[in-house]
């Protein structure tokens, strides 16, 4: 248990649109067996891989590279055979609409939009953006490209490696309209996004890092929170990053470094899987209460815990030691001290992790691999049982840091 824990490395403040956050960084989750895709004729040919993405209808990776190149890539064929089309720009990034109909939309850092024709081998559209994502200094433009549909409208996100802006387009028409836009919680060097099911993957490349956000449609703005702790990239230069389909709780990850290599990962944790594959839903609105238990187990007053929907009844007896994944669909911080915690049989239960009252809200971070949680609220600290919401412990400090945390937790563990 103290191995799994101390593979939590960093212990971090991060600061983002609408609720700041404390979160642990994690070790890249997944094993490296091989160089999966070698394409190495292309390496050779000057190919720097800038962005990926993962088809669902053809089961292929799409990466571009900074010379121009569109390249489709075999991966469940021996020798991991190409496709390679030519598009004049410095390609940094690649999305698919929800349909895969030969099309992809590309990013040039010269500051444009193109949308491109796989089965024509040609330009359809292209929107200029410079004016909202320009290229600074002749090297620090738009790096990721996303399409994220949310609340039914469908967007084309931009990431500028710049200052972390994203910014959101409707490219419905012959301009491109600006929706929207927010800072990546991590800032600079921004180098390729990846989104599904509300979830935007966004990867920095010198700051060795992926941050999973949640990104929802608000009373008129996007709201956005981490969703899960920042991770580290295994290496420098990834300038790529996308996920497979998965109805599992572990998935396969890509990453493209652009100093060459598309490297794929195992066990990448699912954020959309709940109990065989369905959305994890949405975290419910604060206040929201259909049962409560009636028992004040704190004594402060107040029940601790809140059912918003169904029953979880399997889970009361299991070791909190165990694999959370299947288990616990979502957890998030709420304000007054609570956390809570949604269930793969759509169960929300909300849970009091002090006897602290406060509108500040308290801040959840999961023990690797396991369902034990650490709940922060200013100086306190909790470890709980993801299960049950049971209290393990709970302890004051006067410096609230990463080695602190590590060492209190273990000794509880």
């Amino acid at each position: 248990m103290k191995t799994i824990f101390r593979l939590l490395s960093l212990f971090c403040v991060m600061s983002f649109v609408l609720v700041p956050a404390e979160t642990f960084a994690l070790t890249w989750p997944g094993t490296l067996g091989v160089k999966d895709v070698e394409i190495q004729s292309l390496y050779s040919a000057g190919f720097e891989p800038s962005g990926l993405i993962f088809s669902k209808s053809s089961n292929t990776l799409f990466a571009v590279g900074d010379g121009g190149q569109v390249v489709e890539i075999q991966i469940n064929k021996a020798g991991y055979p190409t496709t390679v089309w030519n598009v004049d720009g410095d390609l940094e990034g690649i999305t698919i609409a929800d349909i895969y109909s030969s099309v992809v939309w590309l990013l040039d850092e010269n500051g444009r939009i193109i949308k491109y024709d796989l089965n024509a081998k040609q330009v359809l559209q292209t929107w200029d953006i410079s004016a909202w994502v320009p290229e600074v200094g002749g090297t620090a433009g738009g790096e990721g490209i996303a399409y994220m549909s949310i609340s039914g409208v469908n967007y084309f996100a931009i990431g500028s490696q710049y200052d972390g802006k994203i910014t959101l387009f409707d490219l419905s028409g012959t301009s491109a309209v600006v929706k929207g836009s927010f800072m990546s919680p991590l800032g600079s060097d921004l180098s390729d996004m990846y989104f599904e099911d509300g979830l935007l993957y966004v990867i920095h490349d010198s700051k060795l890092a992926l941050e999973v956000l949640s990104v929802s449609w608000v009373e008129g703005s996007f709201a956005v929170e981490t969703k899960s702790n920042e991770y580290t990239l295994p290496a420098y230069n990834a300038e790529g990053f996308t996920l497979t389909p998965s109805n599992g709780p572990k998935r396969v990850s890509y990453l493209g470094f652009d100093s060459g290599g598309i490297l794929s990962y195992a066990k990448f944790p699912n954020y959309s899987y709940v109990s065989g594959g369905s959305s994890a839903g949405d975290v419910p609105n604060e206040g929201v209460e259909i049962y409560k238990d009636g028992i004040d187990n704190n004594g402060n007053g107040l029940v601790d815990e809140t059912n918003i929907g169904f029953t979880h009844p399997y889970y009361g007896n299991l070791n909190p030691s165990e694999p959370r994944y299947g288990r616990i669909a979502n957890y998030w911080g709420n304000s007054l001290g609570d956390y809570g915690v949604k269930y793969s049989d759509n169960s929300i239960f909300r849970y009091s992790a002090f006897d602290i009252r406060t509108s500040t809200p308290a801040v959840i971070m999961p023990v690797l691999d396991t369902a034990y949680f650490v709940v922060v609220l200013k100086s306190s600290v909790a470890l709980v049982n993801g299960y049950t919401g049971e209290k393990i412990a709970t302890v004051e400090m006067s410096v609230v840091s990463e080695e602190a945390v590590k060492t209190w937790v273990e000794a509880q563990i």
